[in-house]
């Protein structure tokens, strides 16, 4: 397209910047101008930095792992109420003689050589209530401890003061279960019935399983709180 001076008219070559006639200055078309073409800086692309992944602390790691030992225990407890609490034996060179074995619910097992084996309920009406009553709050320790487990390990709750109750009882339980029936056969027959007999799982698995819990509860609470 033709360009002419806007103050005299005449025709203008593309390059002249200057009117000749009339010495105006040309005014040329912007969209003929051509802007001057610099380099584009490609902005630098560094490497994404490497993800970097955070190892756990071992007692971190410990307590996620802290519905076991409730589980361990519930488990323990459970057997121990179908295991004897008190046992007695004595052999003679290598044969049983005689032996008792005490349940915590009252049930009890003789054995006699002479005599095989007599099965009772102990009609000893003070530690039979115990007994009774020891039984129950375990069954029901027992549930409430399974049941926490379970919820733990599909991460439903943390570990409460619940748990940790449950575990404090099963040992109170088996430490007055142990002092009652002393103080009854001591006051009635003048000699404690541990003398005679030993401990049998029945009341030691209780303090097992009241220790795990003790145990699973600490090592939770010790646990650092993330931020």
């Amino acid at each position: 397209m033709a360009n002419f001076c806007i103050e005299c008219g005449r025709k203008l070559e593309p390059d002249w910047n200057v009117c000749p006639d009339c010495g105006k200055r040309v005014l040329k078309d912007p969209s003929n101008v051509i802007s001057p073409q610099y380099p584009v800086q490609t902005p630098i692309q560094y490497p994404p930095s490497p993800i970097v992944k955070q190892e756990k602390a071992p007692i971190e790691v410990v307590s996620e792992k802290s519905w076991i030992f409730y589980l361990i225990a519930g488990v323990l407890s459970l057997i121990a109420i179908f295991t004897p609490t008190g046992v007695y034996q004595y052999t003679y060179f290598g044969i049983v003689v005689e032996s008792w074995n005490m349940w915590m619910y009252g049930y009890n097992q003789m054995y006699i050589y002479s005599e095989g084996t007599l099965s009772f309920w102990t009609d000893m009406p003070i530690p039979l209530l115990l007994s009774i009553i020891t039984t129950l709050i375990i069954a029901i320790m027992i549930i409430i401890i399974l049941i926490g487990a379970i919820k733990l390990r599909n991460a439903e709750v943390k570990s409460s003061a619940i748990l940790l109750s449950c575990g404090i009882i099963l040992i109170l339980t088996a430490i007055a279960y142990l002092l009652v029936f002393h103080i009854y056969t001591l006051s009635s027959s003048g000699d404690s019935i541990w003398s005679l007999m030993s401990p049998g799982f029945g009341l030691i698995g209780q303090f097992i399983s009241g220790i795990l819990i003790i145990i699973g509860y600490a090592i939770a609470k010790r646990t650092p709180t993330p931020y």
